[in-house]
């Protein structure tokens, strides 16, 4: 005969599998909406951070010919690069021919107004998100370059898409995955789901990753479907700096970068905004 703890225990096994499949279906209904948001794949926004790395690049190579050194020397390139940003970045504004077209429709023209602290703070980023681009550094240039508005929309990368691959891929993501599918194994019910959070690191993650994302949350929910797990993984984010003493950045380079980043926020230069990353898997 059943007992009252027997039927306590039963109710609580019905409301948490309700409550897994809530998040199942929550987490399937914002990999639907993700298909009408911005892209955080968009080539569009590619195309305008290749034009300004490339006139970056042009503008490195000029300065190390004229005094007569090798530009396919890699070190070199690092030293110049290091040497000129500053020049490179008053040349712009100075001319003031870099118009920021943003990924909403909205376009302003950053003049170089020493009155304008705000947009001088933000051409100097725009310049950096180009270079990040040059760099290698694809993702985190375009979560940089987002925020140089006033209202940035939300980025995302559907299931497939260049940043959910390379997150997924990352040891990070896998051991998350991981550690989920052995929890599978126990479950008696169609669903799970549990809520954590997963830090991006250079030893975990790609440097690309690392520099755009960091800190991330996560949900992640199964359901059964003929004997197999379906799996769907939440990465979210809000893109914003706070001033820190990162145990886990061993670059000063980057900690110097995310502490101006932060003061750069704090006067509007960088605006915060969701990101979202979706993944799918099975077991």
């Amino acid at each position: 005969m059943a007992t009252p703890k027997d039927k306590d225990a039963a109710e609580d096994t019905i409301l948490l599998e309700e409550k897994y499949k809530k998040d199942v279906d929550f987490v399937k209904a914002q990999m639907e909406k993700a298909k009408s948001e911005v892209s955080l794949d968009d080539v569009v926004i590619t195309s305008e951070l290749n034009k300004l790395g490339e006139e970056y690049n042009t503008f490195i190579e000029e300065k190390i010919k004229k005094d007569k050194k090798d530009p396919n020397d890699f070190a070199v390139r690092e030293e110049y690069a290091k040497k000129y940003i500053i020049e490179f970045s008053n040349n712009v504004i100075q001319k003031g021919s870099f118009i920021f077209d943003s990924i909403s429709g909205g376009t302003s023209a950053i003049v170089p107004d020493p009155n304008l602290t705000k947009n001088f703070v933000r051409s100097q980023w725009i310049i950096g998100a180009g270079i990040l681009n040059a760099a290698g550094y694809p993702i985190a240039a375009q979560c940089l370059y987002n925020s140089l508005q006033d209202n940035p929309p939300t980025l995302t990368s559907e299931v497939g898409g260049n940043a959910s691959n390379q997150v997924k891929n990352t040891k990070a993501c896998e051991k998350l995955l991981s550690d989920f599918k052995s929890k599978l194994e126990k479950q008696t019910g169609k669903y799970y789901s549990e809520s954590g959070s997963m830090t991006l690191t250079e030893d975990n993650a790609t440097k690309d990753l690392f520099l755009a994302l960091h800190k991330v949350g996560t949900l992640t929910a199964a359901e059964k479907i003929n004997g197999t797990w379906n799996i769907y993984l939440w990465v979210y984010d809000t893109y914003d700096f706070e001033w820190s003493n990162y145990s886990d950045i061993t670059n000063e380079f980057v900690l110097l970068v995310n502490n101006y980043a932060t003061i750069s926020q704090a006067i509007g230069a960088i605006v915060p905004y969701p990101i979202n990353i979706y993944i799918q898997d099975s077991k």
